[in-house]
Parts: C-alpha cells; structure tokens; sequence
C-alpha cells in the first residue's frame, strides 16, 4: 500500500519586500511572516500571481501606556490592509491594556 500526502503546496509572496514562502496545509490558511521593510512581525502574505497592494494604517489617537505593535520609526501601527483586484482583507493589532496591583481595587 502507497502513503498518499494530502497536504497542498501553496506558493506565497509579500506585496510589500516581495520576499516568499511555501506551505503545505490542506485547510484554507493565510501565510504570514516578518517583514523586513515593515520592521514588523506577523504580516500577511498574498497567494503568488495575486496583484496586491499593502497599506499600513498608523493609529492616529492617544496610546497612553498600552502595549502596542510599532514600526521601525514607533508610530503605532493599527492594521495592515491588503488590497487585491477582487476584494481587500485586514489584519488589525489590538493593543494590549496595561494594569499593575496598585491600580486593582479589590
């Protein structure tokens, strides 16, 4: 009896360093990887032969002292857009509220 694989081969690429990857996954995925451009972790990639187009959205309000993910010049990334020609998805970076002991009235 022959061993059968069942995982795809999908090709993927970053809009934006152009850099690639392959994974092997049979269920319907999203690849991402760090981009060195972004100065940024966890960015979407795009199927290969997809004309794409990424868009940061910087956070345009107060950050106070929530943990938050930030590009190479700090500003305060909110979400990452990928534009295509049928449709766009979006990756949105929650920040994260901060509390210590002090601040928890019990």
């Amino acid at each position: 009896m022959s061993n059968i694989h069942m995982n795809k081969e999908h090709h993927w690429y970053c809009p934006k360093c152009k850099g690639t990857s392959v994974s092997f996954e049979l269920e319907p995925h999203t690849r991402f990887h760090d981009c060195p451009t972004l100065m940024l972790n966890s960015v979407p990639m795009v199927p290969l032969g997809t004309k794409a187009n990424l868009i940061v959205n910087y956070r345009q309000d107060y950050l106070g002292k929530d943990l938050a993910v930030t590009d190479d010049h700090g500003r305060v990334v909110m979400s990452i857009t990928i534009e295509r020609e049928n449709g766009f998805d979006c990756t949105v970076y929650c920040p994260t509220a901060v509390m210590d002991s002090k601040s928890f009235n019990a």
